[in-house]
């Protein structure tokens, strides 16, 4: 599938989504222990604490669209048209 627009136009490094299933299963096959979690847990704990400390929610929750689905470059020009319509 290809898509119309460039990742950079995009702002894809904008946010890191780790998809809970791939974390069960790197702990599952070996390639993360008990120690990486923590460690992680940790850190989205530090993450939550600075937000709050803005007087920020400590989490927002966002829609996930995967660039890999039919309706990726769908979802990506519904964004754009209410972006425009923002401005």
């Amino acid at each position: 599938m290809t898509h119309d627009h460039n990742i950079q136009d995009r702002n894809h490094n904008k946010y890191i989504v780790i998809k809970n299933a791939d974390i069960d299963e790197a702990i599952t096959n070996g390639f993360l222990d008990r120690f990486d979690l923590q460690v992680l847990e940790q850190i989205l704990g530090k993450i939550s604490e600075g937000r709050k400390f803005l007087k920020k929610k400590p989490f927002n929750h966002y829609v996930v669209v995967n660039e890999d689905t039919l309706y990726a470059d769908i979802v990506w020009k519904l964004i754009e048209i209410f972006g425009d319509l923002k401005s």
